[in-house]
């Protein structure tokens, strides 16, 4: 590690390199804005990085400040899984649709690779008959969040369902042992 550039060591990926580098500025910023004092080092970090940073995110196509970014954007590269991410590009989704998709994800693999691959959710009207088929993208944030919500409820009833199976199952199976050693022991006491 002696001979790796400085910021090598800061994180394994360029992806938490940034991160860590715009939370440091962000944490040098505040602090100034607050009066504390701020360090030597850290005054020359800020001083050589905040102009470069300032100027990356002044020449995006949509004008947004790093602060926003790193508040707002950034968590979906590094807080959400990849295969999520890939989804959400693939499928178009916005910020808060993507969020909503990786609990889904989290709630059932299968239902969110199926959901995935169709690129829809399959939403029923009131006399259970699916509905015109959309794209994922056309759904609300708030409505794949409810998706994944019934889709978790409907695991915890069925969890809930074997866990009274495997009770019962394993009470008649007591039961069921006892009642065999209880025919043991009166075959015992009949022989002579």
């Amino acid at each position: 590690m002696g001979k790796d550039p400085w910021y090598l060591t800061v994180g394994k990926t360029p992806l938490e390199r940034v991160h860590k580098l715009l939370s440091k500025l962000d944490s040098i910023r505040r602090s100034r804005e607050r009066g504390s004092v701020v360090s030597e080092a850290d005054k020359g970090l800020s001083n050589k990085f905040i102009g470069q940073v300032e100027l990356i995110f002044k020449t995006l196509p949509k004008q947004l400040k790093w602060q926003s970014f790193l508040m707002n954007d950034l968590i979906l590269l590094t807080g959400i899984p990849l295969k999520v991410q890939k989804a959400s590009v693939k499928l178009d989704l916005n910020k808060t649709q993507t969020k909503a998709l990786a609990r889904l994800e989290q709630v059932s693999d299968k239902v969110f690779h199926d959901v995935t691959q169709k690129g829809s959710l399959p939403f029923k009207d009131q006399n259970n008959h699916l509905l015109p088929k959309l794209e994922l993208n056309e759904f609300s944030a708030r409505e794949i969040q409810a998706f994944a919500e019934d889709i978790e409820k409907t695991n915890l009833k069925n969890q809930q369902k074997i866990d009274t199976a495997q009770r019962e199952f394993f009470t008649q199976v007591r039961r069921s042992l006892a009642l065999i050693k209880t025919l043991i022991k009166s075959i015992f006491n009949l022989c002579p």
